[in-house]
């Protein structure tokens, strides 16, 4: 049981550091389109 709970644990953080990289990309997409439009 206890192991169960380490690995659900494991996920959370593994999507949480996904999705703020996603996020962290998008971002610097963004800046990088405004960059070359200037």
């Amino acid at each position: 049981m206890e192991r169960a709970n380490a690995y659900q644990r494991n996920i959370r953080e593994i999507v949480d550091i996904a999705s703020a990289n996603y996020a962290g990309n998008k971002i610097a997409a963004r800046q990088r389109v405004q960059d070359t439009h200037q």
